[in-house]
């Protein structure tokens, strides 16, 4: 120490503890300095007690490194945890033969058990089809990993789960997926598929109370709904058109409702559409409905044609929170669809009437013109052939007045008469 000039500023410190030798050491961990091992001793340290030094160095850096990767490996470990506990997606590891061995928080959600729950049953109870599972498990060992698999689960309640799921085969025989819920979209889906084919039944249709009655049924088949309305506005009020579902109560007490009168007259007079969760703890709802139908939730949509509300449809289930604001968008679809085939509907009987008043007109034309023609011309071919013809010419004057007057009832009065 007293002769390196590293330990110049230092050698009157190491004198004091009678410090002559120092060793220091660089930890390395490939190629890497992770510390470094230094010695102090009041004697000369020889070669003998360098190699010691430098066999620990090495032992306490093989040390130093397996802690540090016990450490990442822990870490690792942890955010694998969060990351599958925090996930939105159900993550699990099952064996092949069905043995659950993890389950995320997510997938106990969508199932509905809990993890204990979950340890205790097979994999394959799950299924809506058994089948499913073991096309499922053919697809992973023929290729290692599956991507988006369609498949049908029962949920605890009972109630369909539809879920795309991917996984990948360990070399152990385990199962890792992920399990995406997609029950809501592939549920909206088939409801619009079955408004297309709503939409599709009323084309062409051309009898109101068929569009009423056909449109209603198909709806509330659609949506699942326990019952539903449609009424249209006559005279600045709302008539019953439709009930399906509905008590006789009800359907003979609402034939005719006044602007603002319940939830479908609300709806007609703001041109609102409302949905409704929980009819016991809204307001708008009227009791006596409620207590007729024995409903919990609904939704109505106004019938809007080029702007202007000619009506209100409203559905009803007898479950709390049953309907949905893409129940809502749905239904709306409909009332739109029905509105043009309404107007097409009335149009098309206002051209009926129209080709039926013009018939009308025809014959009556017919009947009040060429008859007095016919008399007139009549009289004036006999008055040819005689000589005193002056009584038949007088009779065929009269028949020529009696189409005058005709013209000028219809010129005047718009009236086929004499």
């Amino acid at each position: 120490i007293s002769r390196h000039k590293l330990f110049s500023k230092y050698k009157d410190k190491f004198a004091k503890y009678g410090i002559k030798n120092v060793i220091s050491i660089p930890l390395m961990d490939k190629e890497r300095i992770i510390g470094v091992l230094q010695v102090m001793s009041k004697h000369e340290i020889n070669e003998r007690g360098i190699k010691i030094i430098e066999n620990a160095t090495e032992e306490i850096t093989a040390g130093i490194s397996k802690i540090k990767a016990e450490e990442e490996v822990r870490r690792s470990e942890e955010k694998y945890r969060a990351l599958v506990r925090n996930a939105v997606e159900g993550i699990y590891r099952v064996t092949l033969d069905g043995k659950i061995l993890e389950v995320n928080p997510a997938i106990q959600k969508m199932f509905g058990y809990s993890a204990k729950e979950f340890y205790r049953i097979n994999a394959e109870k799950f299924y809506k089809n058994p089948e499913d599972r073991n096309k499922f498990i053919e697809e992973l060992k023929k290729k290692g990993e599956v991507l988006d698999f369609k498949i049908e689960y029962v949920r605890k309640d009972g109630k369909l789960l539809v879920a795309e799921e991917s996984a990948r085969l360990t070399k152990e025989g385990i199962i890792e997926g992920i399990i995406h819920d997609v029950t809501e979209e592939e549920e909206y889906e088939r409801k619009l598929k079955a408004i297309a084919e709503v939409s599709k039944a009323l084309v062409g249709k051309m009898d109101l109370d068929e569009i009423f009655e056909k449109s209603l049924i198909e709806v509330i088949k659609a949506l699942g709904a326990d019952g539903g309305v449609i009424f249209e506005m006559e005279d600045n009020q709302l008539v019953l058109r439709k009930a399906h579902g509905m008590s006789k109560e009800y359907i003979k007490k609402y034939q005719k409702l006044q602007l603002g009168e319940h939830l479908v007259g609300k709806v007609a007079m703001s041109g609102k559409s409302i949905l409704i969760k929980n009819s016991l703890k809204d307001k708008r709802c009227t009791k006596e409905v409620i207590e007729s139908e024995k409903y919990l939730s609904a939704v109505v949509v106004p019938i809007r044609y080029e702007g202007k509300v000619i009506g209100s449809m409203a559905l009803i289930s007898k479950k709390a929170n049953y309907f949905s604001l893409q129940d809502l968008n749905i239904l709306q679809s409909v009332a739109n669809h029905i509105a043009s085939a309404i107007k097409a509907a009335k149009w098309h009987q206002r051209v009926i009437k129209a080709l039926e008043q013009e018939r009308e007109f025809k014959l009556k034309t017919a009947h009040y013109f060429f008859n007095p023609i016919c008399i007139a011309k009549g009289f004036l071919e006999l008055a040819k052939e005689e000589e005193d013809g002056k009584n038949k010419i007088e009779k065929a004057i009269k028949a020529i007045e009696r189409i005058e007057k005709v013209v000028k009832n219809i010129t005047q009065k718009g009236e086929i008469k004499e």
